[in-house]
């Protein structure tokens, strides 16, 4: 219970298995059978893991997310309409030319969305011309008549071409293609962002009325670059011929296409329209918006010469289908044929099978409880394709067969990425040379990056609690998902074992050399250990303690004084041997002691005292008046059992941490008296008291509740005040309830048991960014400086930055990824996000970007509450040779500074900005975002080598006055002198060389001629240095630190700082040394 107490119910021996459906999703989960006070059952922790779902605290509205896929679908030629605007709403009428058909046959203009194919080097270009039967011949004349008429191909005379062949649909006819597999090959990529539909469904919550667009012939309305024809050219029996316009197959035909409609519609993406390629869909909150919404997007329509087909477009719906997913004014659903489908699918068992199940799967995966299962299968493939290599593999002669094998055989999403691979095969440049290599490529291209880095954090908890074979089995499923070699697989799977198998295995000789066979010797001796003691037996308990162990299996103990199943300081087996794996003491749990000289656990009852350990949490509270039906309830619940809950760390307002219990149950905030009492928070006594019930009906030792505390703490970096009642909670110092959840709605996630606090209303995300302009940009300029004027004022600073030698090169290693997908973003951030690319462009420091790699981007808290954009750049960082330029030394910086008597402070206005990315290395700076790829033409913040090009650029620049009259680290720039004359002519020298330099100050934030400044945290005066006095509140208030984090924290911050004032080192000597 809540207070250490055991409920009466006593231990539970029961559970059932429930099928029940929730949100339109049928699941099976297992229950605990348990009184739980007036609730009729508890869905916990392990249920939130599994089922994800998303939570409206405020609103307390739980619901599941829709999901993310790469499924994409071209509208395909269609016949003419015989009426073109049969079925169009009359007020729509003036649009005819979008409908028609006259116009829609004429060949598209040039615009500045044509697509363009530029070519690498290396590789061939050219494939043999393909057999067709005499069926498809007559089909490809006809096409090419029609073609020709139609003006969308011509005659070629190109040295290069792909041949034409016919695949199969899946009504059984042949669709027409051209084989442009080595033409892709060479090409350079366009890695232009598709929408994540997920993204994009989100953003038509509480919409009302919806009209969906079918563009007529898709890639086909985008023409190709001119000059560019030539590349496009295929080879037929009847002749070589080049298209005009983007076909179907050319590998940046979806980023051009995506790209043309984002820019058309820009400023109404997320407003009042969504698209997906060709897909558009028009949504309002009532008739008269929708009208407008309409025409507004049929006006661009016809002015950009691009067509609908009228009987395929859907005008005006409460619900229409998109992307799979049916969309209304209640919601969204899934049509009941494609959760059938997914359902029914037969286990996959082969590359096409998987891959095509995959395919299809991946978009619907939330919608269908039972499908999480199957898709566990088909993941574990991989595994499963390379244990048949192992057996069957010696059929094929070489390496270059087995991934031709591999390869081939792969359709769908899959195909699109082993198209290349195929076209590599027996070449030098081949990325996949041996089955090894198609494992790592396969598991890159496919693998979840977050279900990856979920493995890794279960890999390295995982420890066996019940048999070797059963570790051994959840260790191999996340092994899977995991990129470790096998000597790290090796030693955390050992370091996880039965500490009794774990002894056993050290003195085994020989050493098993592999970790299957290490598996197999750990299973084999925890089977042998088993059936001695199962065979063992039951021991008799000391005189005069009339308690017996029990003779069953895994229900006793045969440490200590030998207790009952059922008595409340009862530790089973299971219990025993996970204590001893961690290192804890097999009593009571803990760290830090032996079970010899433990004080707590196995007591006689009359004796026994609340126990201490990690076992009791809280995992259901319900607040009330006093003496009402709605007491509070606690459910208590064992970590044996059931995983631990949610906890956080928060920060008290000039206190320390405290641990803290996440629980959506209660309706109320704790606290323990004990933190009341070490940290003197003051308590204020409440008008009623209140009663706390247990979840058996029991009250808890401690009774009413008759204090609260008023709480000023952080987290996430956002600071509140909340209400505690004050009551004895176990082992947390705090628990924070559904008030705290309703008022704060934070965002968690299950899986990992991480909570995030979010921005929630699009008015309240701002983007930390640059001071506004000075209304008056020399106001506060002594008049000596006024003849730089330039320096601080906005219209030269405005304009970009030219190209200089500082400018920063990006140099690239040859091995490694550099594109990442997509972040998906709040409503807010998607809002921000577009004004801040807005802004940036109209700067000029980006530009609209066609380059073969990118970024995402994506929004990281700051401690004052707003949100910083950032590139996520980690990839290309990885890739980038780095510049190993040095950054000073504070300390050393600082002491440059003793004996001067006067300084000046300039404030550099855009930091990074005022480099520019060296000309021809822009494209490498590429980022994506749901509007558009873009690239930055300025150094950024988050590349690896931007510190160090920006400090050598300051340090070229100031060269000669460094450590004279000038430091400078970074952006911050501090001049010193002895007296006022000479002063004067170091701070114009400084001025000048800005000026010449083209680099800006914001004047209102910039001191002159001061006695004391703040730099780099230390207050510099004519009398030495100080700190400031909250910086030095902070050390010696600093709690003592109990963990290696802590201790590194700490020191982290003091040491810069400890030369700085003597009175630190008091504090520092109660600091907990190290033997």
């Amino acid at each position: 219970m809540l207070d250490g107490s055991t409920p009466q119910t006593g231990k539970i021996w029961k559970k059932v298995a429930l099928q029940f459906t929730y949100d339109g999703r049928t699941m099976t989960h297992e229950f605990l059978v348990s009184p739980i006070g007036h609730h009729s059952a508890i869905l916990g922790i392990k249920w939130l893991e599994q089922e994800q779902p998303d939570i409206d605290w405020s609103s307390r509205q739980l619901s599941f997310p829709i999901p993310h896929s790469e499924l994409a679908h071209i509208a395909q030629e269609e016949e003419a309409d015989d009426n073109p605007l049969e079925g169009i709403p009359t007020q729509y009428h003036a649009f005819a030319k979008v409908f028609g058909e006259e116009e829609f046959n004429k060949l598209p203009p040039h615009r500045s969305y044509d697509i363009e194919i530029e070519l690498t080097e290396d590789g061939p270009l050219n494939s043999p011309l393909y057999s067709m039967t005499d069926a498809e011949s007559v089909t490809l004349k006809q096409w090419l008549e029609d073609e020709l008429k139609a003006g969308k191909i011509r005659p070629s005379k190109s040295p290069i071409s792909s041949p034409v062949m016919f695949v199969p649909k899946k009504d059984g006819s042949r669709r027409l293609v051209v084989d442009y597999r080595k033409l892709n090959a060479r090409s350079k990529k366009n890695v232009y962002p598709l929408p994540r539909p997920d993204d994009l469904m989100s953003k038509l919550r509480g919409a009302k009325l919806f009209t969906k667009l079918d563009l007529r012939w898709g890639y086909n309305n985008v023409r190709v670059k001119e000059g560019d024809e030539w590349k496009t050219a295929f080879r037929t029996k009847y002749g070589l011929f080049e298209t005009l316009v983007m076909p179907f197959g050319l590998s940046g035909a979806p980023g051009a296409f995506q790209a043309m409609m984002n820019e058309v519609f820009q400023d109404l993406l997320d407003v009042s329209v969504i698209i997906y390629l060709d897909d558009i869909l028009i949504f309002s909150s009532n008739p008269a918006e929708h009208e407008s919404h309409v025409k507004e997007v049929l006006k661009r329509l016809m002015e950009m010469q691009l067509f609908c087909k009228g009987s395929k477009c859907e005008f005006h719906q409460t619900t229409v289908e998109y992307l799979g997913i049916i969309v209304s004014d209640k919601g969204f659903s899934l049509d009941k044929l494609k959760i059938q489908a997914v359902q029914e699918w037969p286990t996959p068992n082969t590359v096409k099978q998987v891959q095509s199940f995959l395919g299809f799967a991946n978009f619907v995966r939330r919608f269908v409880a039972n499908f999480r299962g199957i898709g566990a299968d088909a993941k574990q493939w991989l595994a499963r394709m390379m244990g048949w290599l192992t057996i069957s593999g010696s059929q094929f002669a070489s390496n270059k067969d087995v991934i031709m094998f591999l390869l081939i055989n792969m359709e769908g999403t899959a195909a699109a990425w082993a198209l290349p691979h195929i076209a590599l095969i027996g070449e030098k440049r081949a990325v996949i040379k041996t089955p090894d290599d198609f494992q790592r490529e396969f598991r890159k291209a496919f693998d979840d990056p977050d279900a990856t880095a979920a493995a890794e954090r279960k890999i390295t908890k995982l420890v066996q609690t019940t048999t070797a074979a059963a570790y051994t089995a959840e260790f191999r499923t996340l092994q899977l998902e995991i990129d470790w070699n096998e000597n790290a697989l090796r030693a955390q799977y050992q370091r996880g074992l039965n500490w009794q198998v774990r002894t056993q295995m050290a003195m085994m000789t020989p050493q098993p050399t592999s970790l299957e066979a290490f598996m197999e010797a750990a299973v084999r001796i925890d089977n042998v250990r088993r059936e001695l003691e199962a065979s063992r037996p039951p021991r008799e308990n000391k005189p005069g303690n009339p308690s017996k162990i029990s003779s069953a299996p895994n229900k006793g103990t045969s440490t200590g004084s030998s207790v009952k199943p059922g008595d409340p300081h009862y530790v089973s087996k299971e219990e025993i041997d996970k204590h001893r794996a961690n290192n804890q003491c097999i009593k009571c749990g803990r760290e830090g002691h032996r079970a010899a000289v433990c004080r707590t656990g196995w007591k006689a009852p009359g004796e026994l005292k609340p126990k201490e350990d990690k076992g009791k949490e809280t995992a259901k509270v319900a607040e009330a008046e006093p003496e009402s039906e709605n007491d509070i309830e606690f459910v208590c619940i064992s970590k044996s059992n059931i995983t631990p809950l949610l906890n956080i760390s928060i920060q008290l307002k000039g206190q320390a941490e405290i641990d803290t219990l996440i629980d959506s149950g209660a309706t109320a905030n704790f606290i323990s008296p004990t933190v009341i009492e070490q940290l003197k928070i003051p308590t204020i006594t409440l008008d009623k008291p209140r009663t706390v019930t247990m979840l058996d009906g029991s009250n808890p030792k401690q009774g009413k509740i008759w204090k609260k505390a008023t709480l000023t703490f952080s987290f996430d970096n956002r600071l509140m005040t909340h209400d505690f009642l004050i009551s004895p909670i176990g082992t947390h110092s705090a628990i924070l309830g559904i008030k705290w959840l309703e008022q704060e709605a934070p965002e968690i996630d299950w899986a990992t048991r991480q909570l995030t606090l979010l921005i929630t209303a699009p008015e309240s995300v701002s983007i930390a960014q640059e001071e506004e302009a000075d209304e008056s940009p020399l106001k506060g300029i002594p008049g000596q400086y006024h003849i730089y004027a330039k320096v601080f004022g906005e219209e030269e600073f405005n304009k970009l930055p030219p190209h200089r030698h500082y400018d920063i090169g990006i140099e690239l290693t040859d091995e490694g990824p550099l594109n990442s997908p997509l972040y998906s973003m709040t409503d807010a951030e998607s809002v921000t996000l577009k004004e801040w690319l807005e802004a940036e462009l109209k700067a000029g420091k980006i530009r609209p970007s066609k380059s073969s790699i990118s970024s995402p981007v994506m929004f990281v808290p700051k401690k004052d509450g707003s949100r910083r954009l950032v590139v996520d750049y980690r990839r290309l960082n990885n890739r980038t040779k780095k510049n190993v330029y040095p950054l000073p030394r504070a300390d050393d910086l600082m002491s440059k500074l003793r004996g001067a008597k006067i300084f000046t402070k300039l404030d550099l206005r855009w930091g990074y900005n005022n480099v520019r990315v060296k000309e021809g290395d822009e494209w490498k700076t590429a980022f994506r975002t749901k509007y558009g790829l873009f690239e930055s033409l300025v150094m950024t913040f988050g590349l690896t080598n931007a510190p160090a090009a920006f400090q050598f650029f300051m340090n070229d620049l100031f060269q000669d006055l460094l450590d004279v009259y000038v430091i400078i680290y970074l952006d911050d720039i501090l001049i010193f002198s002895q007296n006022e004359t000479e002063h004067e002519f170091h701070v114009h020298e400084v001025l000048q060389r800005l000026e010449t330099a083209q680099l800006f100050c914001k004047g209102s934030k910039c001191e002159f001629h001061r006695s004391q400044v703040e730099y780099l945290g230390i207050i510099v005066s004519d009398q030495g240095f100080s700190l400031d006095k909250l910086k030095i509140q902070a050390v010696q208030e600093w709690p003592t630190p109990t963990t290696v984090k802590q201790v590194q924290s700490f020191l982290g911050f003091a040491n810069f700082l400890r030369r700085k004032h003597p009175g630190d080192g008091q504090k520092r000597n109660k600091q907990p040394s190290r033997d």
